[in-house]
């Protein structure tokens, strides 16, 4: 079902209109041959094909440490080199079926997309693997050709074949970090996430350099975070090296009851 909610973000001193949408083809309406489409990845352009490994499970995992006694740091920490862990046994799926196909088309115009992930620089090979595998590449054609490491206090980011790494750091920092080192200005940034806390902070980094800014939170995937089980993900964790599907662990689960 076609859904999109328009609501307004308080941000530096002015209202900036962020949308609601389940649709990955909404936001085509905003853009234009003048603008960036900037898109996340995880939850947005492709999820985890099961529970392990998901989003959702790495904040689950992150929530279980910190109960456990873990400073936020070194939580962190354990939880990222456990997901990374995975990610290099396990394949995605694009979250609506038809999105590795609008980005070629929007590319095959000439509108630049790129992608701006929550990610670690340390997975970029593996991303790209993934992003292979579901048709995705957002070097045709990339806002800059090189790559370009940044150094903030919290953690590095990385630009690389036309994703930006930003780690755990504030995207819109990042993102006009990035735009400032290659002195490149769009006119408009047309920007999707499945998270609204980094809609808003693009959008308030937008603002503060000038760029016009049409956010979308996106909502596909949030009846796999709604419906996310501990218990199905510990047992394919338990199972690693062979990662069960989401049917096969809730089987066996439900067998030892």
């Amino acid at each position: 079902m076609r859904l999109m909610v328009v609501f307004w973000v308080w941000s530096a001193c002015s209202l900036a209109a962020v949308h609601r949408t389940d649709v990955m083809l909404e936001p085509v309406g905003a853009i234009d041959g003048d603008s960036l489409l900037v898109v996340d990845l995880d939850n947005t352009v492709f999820e985890s094909a099961q529970m392990l490994g998901s989003a959702q499970w790495f904040e689950y995992l992150l929530g279980t440490l910190k109960k456990n006694g873990l400073s936020a740091r070194e939580a962190y920490q354990q939880a990222l080199q456990q997901w990374v862990q995975i990610q290099n046994a396990t394949e995605v799926r694009p979250v609506e079926a038809s999105t590795p196909n609008f980005l070629r088309g929007l590319q095959t115009m000439g509108i630049r997309v790129m992608a701006l992930s929550a990610r670690p620089p340390e997975v970029a090979r593996r991303t790209f693997e993934q992003l292979a595998n579901v048709g995705v590449d957002f070097t045709r054609p990339s806002v800059f050709a090189k790559d370009l490491p940044m150094a903030f206090k919290r953690a590095d980011a990385l630009y690389t074949q036309g994703v930006l790494f930003a780690d755990r750091l504030d995207k819109g920092g990042v993102l006009a970090a990035f735009f400032d080192r290659i002195q490149y200005r769009p006119k408009r940034v047309v920007y999707v996430d499945d998270q609204l806390q980094n809609v808003e902070s693009v959008a308030r980094a937008m603002k503060k350099i000038g760029v016009v800014f049409e956010g979308y939170r996106y909502g596909a995937a949030d009846i796999r975070v709604k419906t996310f089980d501990p218990e199905v993900a510990e047992l394919q964790m338990r199972y690693y090296g062979k990662i069960l599907s989401d049917d096969a662990a809730t089987q066996i689960r439900m067998l030892a009851e």
